[in-house]
C-alpha cells in the first residue's frame, strides 16, 4: 500500500472544515466573542477569526503514521484597544486549547491540539488601534467510531 492509499484511508469521508473548527473553538473559548470563518468582517471588537493554516509535510506524515487526519488553523484574536486585556483574553483561550483533552464533535473525535507557540503571538494593532494576537495550531482528529 502506497502513501496515497494510506492518506485516502485516513481522510476517507468528510474532512474537517473551518466551520467545524469554529464549533470547537466556541465550545472551548472561555470568553464571549463574535466568530468569523475565513475573514474578519468589519473587524468588530471582541471578535475571533478562524483561518486556514498551512500543513507542513512532517505534520501530515506524523498524522498518517498515527491514522489520524490533520487540520492546521490560525486564530486571530481581534479584541480591544487595551493591550493588557487583549493579551489576557488570548492567553485564556490558549490555556483552554492547550489543556483540552479528547473532544467529540459531530462526526469527529479530536484527539489532540498541537499549539505552535508557547503563547499567543502579538501582531500589534490594526488601523483602528485594536490589539490583535494570533494562535496557530494543528488539530489531530479522526472520524467517530475509528
Amino acid at each position: 500500500m502506497g502513501i496515497g492509499d494510506i492518506r485516502k484511508d485516513v481522510y476517507e469521508g468528510r474532512t474537517m472544515t473551518l466551520e467545524d473548527v469554529l464549533e470547537l473553538i466556541e465550545r472551548l473559548n472561555p470568553n464571549e466573542a463574535t466568530y468569523y470563518c475565513g475573514f474578519l468582517n468589519a473587524k468588530e471588537q471582541r471578535s475571533l477569526g478562524i483561518y486556514q493554516g498551512m500543513n507542513i509535510g512532517r505534520i501530515e506524515a506524523l498524522a498518517r503514521a498515527k491514522d489520524v487526519a490533520v487540520k492546521t488553523v490560525r486564530l486571530l484574536i481581534h479584541w480591544s484597544d487595551d493591550s493588557i486585556e487583549t493579551e489576557q483574553v488570548a492567553k485564556d483561550l490558549h490555556e483552554a486549547l492547550n489543556g483540552c483533552g479528547q473532544v467529540e464533535m459531530d462526526g469527529y473525535v479530536v484527539d489532540y491540539l498541537d499549539l505552535a507557540y508557547e503563547e499567543p503571538v502579538d501582531v500589534g494593532q490594526d488601523a483602528e488601534g485594536i490589539f490583535e494576537r494570533v494562535i496557530e495550531m494543528t488539530i489531530y482528529y479522526r472520524k467517530k467510531g475509528e
